[in-house]
């Protein structure tokens, strides 16, 4: 028995809706855009090419998915992150929900060495799962010295449902890629439970008044105006018999 021609044509809205749907979501990949600056000073936003380092970081795409064990596990102890800090602008929660599509993470990395260029990658995370959105250029810390600390000014433009996120903080050599230390919300409370929500999910919340009108016309007015007269009437009617 052969499908009906109304069949047919549901049959062909839906696999042409289920193709739409899975080329959206091969082209909604996350997308963030970044500033730096140490010392008060903003960088580049393309990787430093300086003549003394050796090579330039790897690319974004060049980092998997990380977990937290197998991040901490591969710090040296010759480097630490002494302390982090992160904020949110307030002027990019458009939808007043309390999750923001731009936030700054800063952090003061240190060591017991003098001069070591180095470069940073920063994920995000649930669940102890994180993916990398941003590696940073190059730049220099400088012993125990807090002056050093270097700051990245992430906004998310697609790919990122509002939620509480993690953030995760990765050190590299500069010269070998070799990790050197991380931080994240278990060593650093600043890091967790991060408000975020990509630009295409942050709506423009407008505030108004709001008006209800409920119209009646024709017939059907007609007949209302009928019905309320004669209840009148009756009422009237009702309250002269009581009366007497």
């Amino acid at each position: 028995m052969k499908p009906s021609r109304s069949t047919r044509r549901l049959t062909w809205y839906l696999m042409v809706l289920i193709a739409g749907v899975s080329m959206h979501a091969r082209g909604d990949t996350a997308k963030t855009l970044v500033h730096e600056s140490q010392f008060s000073q903003p960088l580049p936003s393309s990787t430093n090419s300086s003549a003394d380092f050796f090579r330039t970081p790897p690319a974004l795409s060049q980092f998997q998915p990380r977990y937290r064990s197998d991040s901490a596990s591969q710090d040296q102890v010759n480097f630490w992150i002494y302390d982090s800090w992160l904020n949110y602008f307030e002027d990019f929660d458009l939808d007043y929900d309390g999750y923001y599509s731009r936030f700054s993470v800063e952090f003061d990395a240190d060591t017991v060495f003098a001069r070591v260029p180095v470069y940073a990658v920063v994920y995000l995370g649930t669940h102890d799962r994180f993916e990398a959105i941003h590696v940073s250029s190059v730049f220099h810390i400088d012993g125990d010295d807090s002056r050093d600390s270097f700051v990245i000014d992430s906004t998310l433009v697609r790919g990122f449902p509002p939620r509480d996120y993690e953030v995760l903080i990765e050190l590299y050599d500069a010269h070998t890629d070799a990790q050197l230390t991380s931080t994240d919300g278990y060593s650093d409370a600043d890091l967790a439970f991060v408000s975020l929500e990509s630009q295409n999910y942050d709506t423009p919340y407008t505030e108004g008044p709001v008006v209800i009108v409920e119209e009646y016309g024709g017939s059907l007015m007609w007949s209302s105006l009928l019905i309320l007269g004669g209840l009148a009437m009756w009422r009237r009617s009702h309250r002269q018999k009581s009366g007497r």
